[in-house]
């Protein structure tokens, strides 16, 4: 049973939403968008912007080709998904429990002009969508994990009559590829890694079959290249100048390396899941 006295301390503790990284040149306004985003292979700057070009990316693939969309999201944080989709929507309503996250989020859409998104502080367990209110999209942004078994079922209950026959419920979670779900024993920081088959059997119970899967991007490899004094603020240049041929060198960099170096299977994944409504 995961502690939510320990998830909401860590998710409103400013000391773990801005964990120190060297941010290079990036300003405090391009910092907004990474608050709380946890970085995999460098734990740097370098990875952030790749790690949100590459989910996005694949995010895009799962959700309809129609526009506009209406767009549910659920565990927002800071807002860099609802920034990135809010040019293909009508209206995102964006719900997180983090006050600080949600509070730099406004500030980032007041600071960009986007009046097509609505932000909610407001915990999942008790979040119920606006009455009348149907989206094209349901985005679980790596927050189910947080909750018990009982607590999702409660969350799905609620949630998913608001989507439209034709709609697309994405999740993203950090799956396990042990046998059982995972349960780790962090201090600070409580959660539940579920497997694949687990995470499918939950939406099926409502109703829903999934449409794909997969990894939500490509984890960064060869730290230390990155990090290496010089390369790293030109990397980050280059990300923020020349971004889409930078995250493509950087990923093939990456692929190369774990083609000439083993790599062990990782434990856990970033996981993305889509289901449809089965008609």
């Amino acid at each position: 049973m995961p502690d939510h006295k320990i998830t909401n301390q860590f998710y409103n503790d400013m000391e773990h939403i801005l964990s120190p990284r060297e941010y290079g040149v990036y300003s405090p306004e391009d910092r907004i968008k990474y608050v709380g985003m946890r970085a995999v292979g460098t734990g740097d700057v370098v990875e952030l912007p790749y790690r949100h070009y590459w989910e996005l990316k694949n995010f895009l693939r799962l959700i309809p080709q129609k526009r506009p969309l209406s767009i549910l999201e659920l565990g927002c944080g800071a807002g860099r998904y609802a920034v990135s989709l809010s040019p293909l929507a009508t209206h995102i309503t964006a719900v997180d429990m983090s006050k600080p996250q949600i509070d730099y989020a406004k500030q980032d859409l007041q600071r960009r002009g986007i009046n097509n998104v609505t932000y909610c502080c407001e915990n999942l367990l008790d979040y119920i969508p606006p009455e009348g209110e149907s989206y094209d999209v349901i985005y679980f942004s790596g927050v189910l994990q947080y909750f018990s078994g009982e607590e999702i079922e409660n969350v799905l209950s609620r949630i998913l009559p608001s989507l439209k026959p034709d709609g697309v419920v994405v999740e993203r979670d950090t799956i396990t590829y042990n046998p059982e779900q995972y349960i780790p024993d962090w201090e600070g920081y409580t959660s539940i890694y579920r497997t694949s088959n687990q995470i499918m059997d939950m939406f099926a119970h409502h109703g829903l079959y999934g449409t794909a899967q997969g990894p939500a991007y490509p984890y960064l490899r060869f730290a230390r290249l990155w990090r290496t004094t010089g390369i790293h603020r030109a990397v980050i240049l280059a990300e923020k100048y020349f971004p889409t041929p930078t995250f493509h060198l950087m990923r093939a960099i990456s692929s190369l390396w774990s083609v000439f170096y083993s790599i062990p299977d990782p434990k856990l994944m970033h996981t993305f899941f889509s289901f449809k409504k089965q008609l």
